[in-house]
């Protein structure tokens, strides 16, 4: 079984760096909100050249003034594909090592007032399409 360090909540479009943090382990699991897709390449390229493989799912955060949320998937995929060790989980599933990891962008279900914050800074993004994201995210975890 590898080695696993995770990372969250880096926030990279608010002046934090990955470059910053010492590699610990085989696998970097990046779990969401490390910046828009303005500072996802730089940290994407930086996680992929120092450590063996990278597990990505994507924050609310990735999608902030990025574009529509399949806009922006069809992006971080695309980035991910650049580097052979990088995996990009939207609902997915990869194994490294005999190990499986699982991700999706849970998108934390909403009651019916969400703050209107996160709803203007992601293109198209209504409530409704909200709760069908989070609905999908939970089928595809209990699948």
């Amino acid at each position: 079984m590898p080695s696993i360090q995770i990372l969250s909540d880096l926030h990279a479009n608010y002046g934090s760096t990955l470059s910053k943090i010492k590699p610990t382990a085989e696998v970097l699991v990046l779990a969401g909100d490390v910046g828009t897709l303005k500072e996802l390449p730089a940290a994407l390229a930086d996680a992929s050249a120092r450590w063996t493989q990278v597990v990505f799912v994507a924050g609310n955060h990735e999608y902030y003034d990025s574009g529509d949320v399949d806009e922006v998937n069809h992006s971080i995929a695309a980035l991910a594909e650049r580097h052979g060790n990088v995996h990009f989980l939207n609902n997915g599933v990869v194994t490294i090592d005999h190990q499986r990891f699982v991700g999706a962008t849970l998108w934390t279900a909403p009651r019916d007032k969400f703050p209107p914050g996160c709803l203007k800074r992601i293109k198209n993004m209504t409530l409704k399409r909200w709760k069908q994201l989070n609905a999908e995210a939970k089928q595809f975890l209990v699948d």
